[in-house]
C-alpha cells in the first residue's frame, strides 16, 4: 500500500514540475554556452579541469601544468585517474586489528578501528599508516617547455594577451597568449572514454626550438595537501623512458622499487614523427618538434597496466569529446531562469551549469569520489561514505540515472567487508564505513568509526533508481544491499525497557562530528535518517513480496520523538532536508527551526548545510527561506569561475557542495512528493522568479 501511494505522489509531482515547460523547449545551448568559463588572466582562484568522470587534468593559462607554482598556496595542478592509488612501504604486514579498541555499548564491549588524535596517531605506527594509506596519487605534470630569447625559462607574468576559454558544449579548452611577442595557442581535450589528453600546440616558437612538451613524474604524496605530487623523494620512484619507433615513447613507472612494487602504472605519448625526447633531470622528459612547422599534436595517455599501440589521434578526440558533452548535456533534465525578474538568477544560472560540468568531469567513475574529487588531495583522496549522497543522489533528480549508477556498484563490491565490520562488532547485517579506500578498510580515528548517518544511503539511492525504473530488475539489484543495511540498524538500536524506545548508541559520533563517541546517544539526525531507512526499507520488503520483518517495524516505530526546545529542533534543518515531512517532522515547529537556522547560519557553515536548509524550507512551503539558503552571502556557498565549490581555504575544492546546490535546486523547480501543485514550488510564485524545466524528477 505505501509503495503505491509514493509512486502515485511521483508520478503527479513529475506532471506538475514538467507541465509549465511543455509549451516551448528550453534552448539549452544557448544557455551552456553563456556560461563558458572565460579568462584574460591567471586566476588562482580557478584553474580550469577537464576530464572523463575517472580521469581529470587541471591546468593554467598555458592549457597545460607549465606553472604549477602559481597555484602552490591554495590549488593544485594535479593530474588524477580513478585507477590510481599507493601505499607507502611498511616495516611489515599490518592488520587493522591492530587498531581495534573496544567501547562499552549498552553493557557489552564492542571493537572499533580507532585511534585517539593526530599527535597519538602520529606516534603509533600502524593506526597512521591505515589513516594514510593507501593514497591517490598524482600521475605527473605535462606542461609546456619554453624558452626566451636569450635561453631563459620565462615566468608566468613573462605571458601576454592571455586568452583562455572553455567551450562546455563541446569539452574543449582554447588557451592563447603570447611569449615576447610569439602567438602560442594550446588545444586541450580529455578524451571521454579513455584516461588521455590530446593537444594541438600552434606557435612559430615550435620552429625556433623555444617551445616543446615538458613532462614530470612525481613520487605519491602520501599525507594531507592540496597536491598529490611529492617532488622531494626522487629516490624513492623509477621512470623508465623506452623509445618505440618514430612516433611513440612509453614510461614505466615505479614506486618504491621492484620488491615493493604494487602502485606501478605506464604513461604514453603519441606524436608524428621527427620528434626528439630529452631527458632534462630526474622523472624530467622533453619533446621536441624538429620538423618545420608550427604545428605539434600529440596524445599522452595513462594506465594501470599496458597501454593499446596506438591512440586515437587528436582529430579522432575532439570528434569524440565534442559527441561526448553534446550528448551530457542535450539529455538529462535542464532548468531555464532566464525569464526571473530577480537579478540573481544570472548567478544562479551560472552555479548550476558549472556545478554540472565539474561533477561530470570528476564524479562518474567505479568508486564515489574524494569530496575533492580528481583535483586535489583531501583526506588522502579516500572516499567519505557519508558524503555520497550529496556526490551522486543529483544526478538521479537531474534525469541522469546512469551516471549516479556507474559508482553505485561499489556497494556491491564492498558488501563482504561491510558484513565482516558487523560481525566483528556483533551486530547482524552489513555496516558501512565512512572514509576508505578501494579496498574498503576503513581509516581507524576518533571520529570514522562511530558515524552511522552513511548506513541508510545505499536504501536511499535504491529508491531513487526504483522511482525511475520500477522493475524487478532493480528489486534484485538492490534487495541484498537494502536489506543487509537494514538489519544493521535494527541490530545497532537497542530498546530501552523502561520507555519502551529505541536508543541509538553510545558509542556513536553525529553529523555534525563534535558530540563526544562515548556518550552521545539519540542524536536528532541518526534518530530521524534511521527511522527513514526503516521505513523505505519496510516497502521494499513488500515489494519483493516477502513477510514483514518485526524487528525492522518495531525499531521504525518505536524510536524516539525529535527533541524540542525553545519552540525549535534540536536537529538543525540542514540535517533534514532530505527527509520527508512525513517522517514525524510538524511543520510549524520547522518553520521555527528553519528562521532561527537562517539567522544564525555560522560563515563557516559547511555548503551543503546551506542547500540542505534551503531543501528543508521548500518542504516546510517557506520558499522565501529556501531561496535565502540557497543564495545565502557565505565564502562557503561560493562556486568559483572554474565550477568547484569552496568550502574553506583548507578545502577549497568540495564537490558534496556542487552536488548539494544540484540536489536542491531540482527539488525546488522540480517538487517533492506531497508538493504543492504548481511549478516550481520551492521558488517563490510572486512573479520574480519565472522557471521553466524539463526532465526534473521529484524528490522523494
Amino acid at each position: 500500500m505505501g509503495s503505491t501511494k509514493t509512486a502515485g505522489m511521483a508520478t503527479l509531482c513529475s506532471v506538475v514540475a514538467v507541465s509549465a515547460s511543455l509549451a516551448e523547449k528550453i534552448d539549452r545551448k544557448t544557455i551552456v554556452s553563456r556560461n563558458d568559463v572565460v579568462y584574460a588572466q591567471p586566476e588562482a582562484t580557478g584553474p580550469v579541469s577537464v576530464g572523463n568522470g575517472k580521469f581529470v587534468f587541471t591546468v593554467d593559462p598555458t592549457g597545460l601544468q607549465t606553472f604549477p607554482e602559481f597555484y602552490d598556496q591554495l590549488y593544485c595542478l594535479g593530474t588524477m585517474a580513478d585507477f590510481a592509488w599507493h601505499k607507502t612501504p611498511s616495516s611489515r604486514e599490518y592488520a587493522i586489528e591492530e587498531t581495534f579498541k573496544a567501547f562499552d555499548s549498552h553493557g557489552r564491549m564492542v571493537p572499533y578501528a580507532f585511534s585517539p588524535g593526530v599527535k597519538e596517531r602520529e606516534t603509533n605506527e600502524v593506526t597512521k599508516w591505515f589513516f594514510e594509506n593507501p593514497c591517490r596519487m598524482g600521475l605527473g605534470q605535462i606542461g609546456l617547455f619554453l624558452a626566451k630569447e636569450d635561453g631563459s625559462v620565462p615566468a608566468i607574468t613573462d605571458l601576454a594577451k592571455i586568452s583562455q576559454h572553455l567551450d562546455l558544449w563541446s569539452g574543449q579548452l582554447s588557451s592563447s597568449f603570447e611569449l615576447e611577442g610569439q602567438p602560442v595557442t594550446v588545444r586541450t581535450l580529455v578524451h571521454p572514454e579513455i584516461d588521455m589528453i590530446a593537444l594541438r600546440i600552434e606557435s612559430p616558437l615550435i620552429k625556433s626550438k623555444r617551445l616543446g612538451l615538458k613532462l614530470d613524474f612525481p613520487y605519491a604524496k602520501c599525507t594531507w595537501g592540496y597536491s598529490p605530487n611529492d617532488w622531494d623523494h626522487p629516490e624513492r620512484h623509477t621512470t623508465a623512458a623506452q623509445r618505440v619507433g618514430d612516433t611513440r615513447v612509453n614510461f614505466v613507472r615505479t614506486m618504491d622499487g621492484d620488491e615493493y612494487a604494487r602502485d606501478d602504472y605506464q604513461c604514453a605519448v603519441d606524436f608524428p614523427a621527427g620528434v626528439s625526447l630529452q631527458e632534462k633531470g630526474t622523472h624530467r622528459y622533453v619533446l621536441m618538434p624538429h620538423e618545420p612547422s608550427d604545428v605539434f599534436e600529440c596524445t599522452v595517455a595513462f594506465a594501470p597496466a599496458s597501454i593499446p599501440t596506438r591512440l586515437p589521434s587528436f582529430a579522432d578526440t575532439q570528434a569524440a569529446t565534442a559527441k561526448h558533452w553534446e550528448n551530457y548535456w542535450s539529455s538529462g533534465a535542464f532548468v531555464d531562469l532566464s525569464g526571473s525578474q530577480d537579478e540573481r538568477w544570472r548567478e544562479l544560472e551560472r552555479r548550476i551549469v558549472l556545478s554540472q560540468y565539474v561533477l561530470a568531469v570528476n564524479n562518474v567513475a567505479d568508486m564515489p569520489p574524494q569530496e575533492a574529487g580528481l583535483v586535489q588531495l583531501t583526506w588522502y583522496g579516500k572516499t567519505h561514505m557519508e558524503m555520497v549522497w550529496w556526490h551522486e543522489a543529483h544526478f538521479a533528480l537531474w534525469g541522469r540515472l546512469p551516471q549516479m549508477m556507474r559508482s553505485m556498484a561499489y556497494y556491491k563490491k564492498m558488501l563482504p567487508s561491510a558484513r565482516e565490520r558487523a560481525a566483528v562488532q556483533g551486530y547482524k547485517g552489513a555496516r558501512w564505513p565512512k572514509m576508505i579506500g578501494p579496498e574498503g578498510i576503513e581509516a581507524p580515528n576518533p571520529i570514522n568509526p562511530f558515524l552511522v548517518w552513511q548506513q541508510p544511503q545505499p536504501i536511499c539511492f535504491a529508491e531513487l533508481q526504483y522511482r525511475q525504473q520500477p522493475t524487478r530488475e532493480t528489486l534484485d539489484y538492490w534487495w541484498e544491499i537494502v536489506k543487509e543495511s537494514a538489519d544493521f540498524m535494527a541490530d545497532f538500536a537497542v530498546k530501552n525497557e523502561e520507555s519502551g524506545l529505541y536508543e541509538i548508541g553510545p558509542p556513536l559520533n553525529d553529523v555534525h562530528e563534535k558530540s563526544h563517541y562515548t556518550e552521545a546517544k539519540n542524536t536528532p539526525f541518526e534518530v530521524a535518517i534511521f527511522r527513514y531507512g526503516l521505513q523505505l526499507a519496510i516497502q521494499w520488503r513488500e515489494r519483493m513480496g516477502l513477510e514483514p520483518d518485526p524487528r525492522w517495524n518495531d525499531v521504525a516505530e518505536h524510536l524516539p520523538p525529535l527533541e524540542i526546545e525553545d519552540g525549535r529542533y534540536v536537529i538543525a534543518p540542514i540535517q533534514i532536508g532530505w527527509l520527508p515531512l512525513a517522517e514525524g517532522i510538524d511543520r510549524s515547529v520547522l518553520h521555527k527551526t528553519i528562521e532561527h537556522k537562517i539567522d544564525n547560519f555560522r560563515h563557516e557553515s559547511c555548503s551543503w548545510g546551506y542547500f540542505a536548509t534551503a531543501m528543508a524550507a521548500a518542504r516546510a512551503e517557506r520558499p522565501d527561506l529556501a531561496l535565502k539558503a540557497l543564495l545565502y552571502d557565505s565564502p562557503s556557498v561560493n562556486v568559483s569561475s572554474a565550477g568547484y565549490n569552496w568550502w574553506c581555504s583548507r578545502v577549497p575544492v568540495y564537490l558534496p557542495g556542487n552536488g548539494a546546490l544540484l540536489s536542491a535546486v531540482a527539488m525546488m523547480a522540480g517538487g517533492w512528493d506531497g508538493a504543492p501543485k504548481r511549478n516550481a514550488p520551492g521558488f517563490p510564485d510572486d512573479g520574480q522568479w519565472v522557471i521553466k524545466s524539463e526532465g526534473l524528477q521529484p524528490m522523494p
